[in-house]
């Protein structure tokens, strides 16, 4: 048998109603995807008569998700036409404004192992941090290690600190959305900071809320050695 999550009745005659699901999120390599704001992007194309997505497993990221979907009569849907309907509404290639004239695709990091860390500068823990980021940076990026502080702040906030306070990783701007996206990564209470370190292929490997210290970020690094 083959458990598909949904959710059903049965009436007298044995016909099978589906009338939900049981789970709303695939966990990605430690990522919550929402299925159901996937869907109904799908669903817009003029394609689609009906989608859905549903998880399968996969050895390394623990699950991923696959498509099906029942197509207008006549009509076709590639999946290169699916991929560039998702990119034109920010789903399949996300990249963040910076302080600078360039944008951030999150594209360009993958490969490497990465620590993520969310931050504000009108959060104090988060300011304290900084030095022992920017010197693990320092330190370990001659050997593949990536840094990214993901700012839940305004750009013109973020652009003041760090006229005084420069770093040598990348800072993104999320804005206030950025407490959310760290919740889809794990921090439920949506506090400052979060940082959550990626392996080499995308997977989350470890989480933690609150301030980090240098040796703590060593620790890490010595993991994957």
């Amino acid at each position: 048998w083959f458990d598909t999550g949904d959710l059903a009745t049965m009436d007298a005659d044995g016909y099978i109603r589906i009338t939900g699901r049981s789970k709303d999120i695939i966990i990605r390599g430690g990522e919550n995807i929402p299925v159901i704001e996937i869907e109904e992007l799908i669903y817009r194309h003029p394609a689609v008569q009906s989608a859905a997505i549903v998880a399968m497993p996969d050895e390394r990221l623990g699950e991923r998700g696959c498509l099906f979907v029942m197509l207008q009569p006549g009509a076709t849907f590639t999946f290169e036409e699916m991929v560039a309907h998702l990119d034109g509404n920010k789903v399949a290639r996300i990249d963040f404004e910076t302080p600078g004239p360039d944008r951030l695709a999150m594209a360009s990091l993958r490969g490497k192992p990465l620590v993520l860390n969310f931050w504000a500068t009108w959060c104090p823990p988060c300011v304290r941090e900084m030095p022992a980021l920017d010197r693990f940076f320092r330190e370990h990026s001659a050997q593949g290690w990536q840094v990214l502080g993901l700012a839940a702040d305004n750009a013109d906030a973020v652009r003041k600190f760090l006229a005084v306070t420069p770093v040598g990783f990348p800072i993104a701007l999320a804005g206030f959305a950025g407490i959310d996206l760290s919740r889809r990564l794990g921090n439920v209470s949506g506090g400052l900071p979060f940082t959550v370190l990626y392996g080499r292929e995308g997977q989350v490997v470890k989480r933690h809320i609150g301030e980090t210290q240098y040796d703590q970020l060593a620790d890490w690094a010595k993991g994957f050695s």
